[in-house]
C-alpha cells in the first residue's frame, strides 16, 4: 500500500508542478499569454476538490518520505538515489510558504484574483528572495519526480521506443520553463515605470503577516520532526542484537548489524550488484539463489512473489532487496550481471546464475 501511494501521490504533485513548469516556459511569448494559459493549467487545482487532492498528496508523501529516512538501513546509496532522496525531504519546507500562501488569500481577501504580472512584479522587483524560492521548489519537485518516473519507466517494454523522446522533454520542460520565468521577469522590469501595482490595503498586509508568521512556525516544527525522525533511527539500528560477517569470494571479510536486506549490504560495501529499479522489488535484476542457509531468511511478500513471477524466476529465486539474512551461514549467488541495462532486461530475465559471483554471509550474535 505504501508503494501504491507513493506513487499515485508522487503523480499528481508531478502533474501539478508540470502545469506550473508549461505555464513559466509560455513566458517566452509574453506575460499576458502567461496569464490567459494560466486559467487553463490551475483549472485542476481551482476549486475545493482539487486542493483537498493535492494537499492530501503533498502530506503523503511527505510522510511517506520520512517513513523512508526511518526504514532506511544504510544511508550510503547510490548518487541518483542520494538526490531524490535530498530533493523530497527539501521538498515541504520551500513548499509550504505557496500552500499557506494560496490558501489564506482565496479565503481572507474576498475577489482576489492574482494575475502573472502581479506575482512576477513581486518576485523579480518587490522580494527576489521569495521569487527564488518558487523556482528552487519547482526544480526540487521535478528533479524528484522525474528520478522515480523514470526509474519505474525505463523497466516497461515500451522504453526502447519512447525513452529517446521522454528523456529530452524531462530536460526541455524545466530549461524552458526557467527561460520563460527569465524572459517574463525582463518584460515586467522593463515596463515596471508604467506598471504601478495598488498599494497593498489592510487585508493584503495582514495576509501577507500570517503567512510569514505560519511560515515561521511550520518550518522549524518539520525540521524537528526531520531530526526526531532520524534519531528513532540511531536508536532502531542501535538495539540489534545481531551482526552479520559477509565473506566475498575472492575479496574481504565484512562485518555489520542484520536488519538490512541483501542489496544494502552489497551497497554499503561497495559489492556491485544488478538492481534497475533502485531496491523498489519491480525490476527482478537483483535475483540471488541463496543455499547452504543454517537458518531460512526473511520469507516472500507479495511485492517479491508478484515480481518474481513477472520475470518467470525459478522456485529457487530470490530478490535481494528482499531477502533479510538471519543468524546463520548463508551462501548466496548472484544471477543478473552487475551492469545490465534495460534493454538487456527481457534477456536477462531468461538467464539464470549467466554471471553470478558466490558470496558467503554468516551472522554470529553480537553483545549490545
Amino acid at each position: 500500500m505504501a508503494r501504491k501511494l507513493r506513487i499515485i501521490t508522487g503523480l499528481i504533485l508531478f502533474l501539478y508542478t508540470t502545469g506550473h513548469l508549461l505555464n513559466l516556459a509560455i513566458g517566452l511569448n509574453s506575460v499576458a499569454v502567461m496569464d490567459e494559459w494560466r486559467l487553463i493549467f490551475r483549472l485542476p487545482w481551482a476549486n475545493t476538490a482539487g486542493r483537498t487532492v493535492l494537499l492530501a498528496a503533498i502530506m503523503t508523501h511527505v510522510v511517506l518520505s520520512l517513513h523512508t529516512l526511518y526504514s532506511r538501513n544504510t544511508l550510503k546509496m547510490s548518487a541518483t538515489d542520494m538526490v531524490q532522496f535530498t530533493a523530497g525531504l527539501a521538498i515541504f519546507p520551500l513548499l509550504v510558504p505557496h500552500i499557506v500562501g494560496i490558501r489564506l488569500t482565496a479565503e481572507l481577501i474576498a475577489n482576489y484574483q492574482p494575475s502573472y504580472r502581479t506575482l512576477l512584479h513581486f518576485f523579480w522587483i518587490q522580494n527576489p528572495f521569495e521569487g527564488l524560492r518558487q523556482i528552487l521548489v519547482l526544480v526540487f519537485v521535478w528533479i524528484h519526480g522525474a528520478i522515480g518516473l523514470l526509474t519505474y519507466f525505463r523497466l516497461q517494454s515500451w522504453w526502447s521506443r519512447f525513452g529517446k523522446i521522454i528523456n529530452p522533454l524531462m530536460v526541455m520542460v524545466p530549461v524552458a520553463a526557467l527561460l520563460g520565468y527569465v524572459e517574463a521577469g525582463k518584460e515586467v522590469i522593463a515596463t515596471s515605470p508604467e506598471y504601478v501595482p495598488t498599494p497593498p490595503g489592510d487585508e493584503v498586509l495582514a495576509v501577507l503577516n500570517t503567512i510569514s508568521t505560519t511560515k515561521w512556525v511550520i518550518i522549524p516544527g518539520y525540521l524537528i520532526i526531520v531530526l526526531l525522525v532520524v534519531i528513532a533511527r540511531y536508536i532502531r539500528l542501535r538495539n540489534q542484537a545481531h551482526t552479520t560477517e559477509i565473506h566475498f569470494v575472492d575479496g574481504p571479510v565484512i562485518t555489520a548489524k542484520i536488519g538490512a536486506n541483501l542489496l544494502e549490504l552489497a551497497i554499503a560495501n561497495d559489492v556491485p550488484q544488478a538492481n534497475l529499479c533502485r531496491g523498489r522489488g519491480r525490476c527482478g535484476t537483483c535475483r540471488v539463489i541463496i543455499s547452504d542457509a543454517q537458518n531460512e531468511p526473511s520469507p516472500p511478500g507479495e511485492l517479491e512473489k508478484t515480481t518474481l513471477k513477472k520475470v518467470g524466476a525459478g522456485p529457487d529465486e530470490r530478490l535481494a532487496c528482499q531477502v533479510k539474512p538471519m543468524e546463520g551461514k548463508l551462501t548466496v549467488e548472484r544471477l543478473v550481471p552487475p551492469h545490465v541495462q534495460p534493454e538487456a532486461l527481457n534477456a536477462t530475465f531468461g538467464t539464470r546464475r549467466e554471471a553470478g559471483t558466490v558470496t558467503e554471509i554468516k551472522v554470529t550474535e553480537a553483545s549490545r
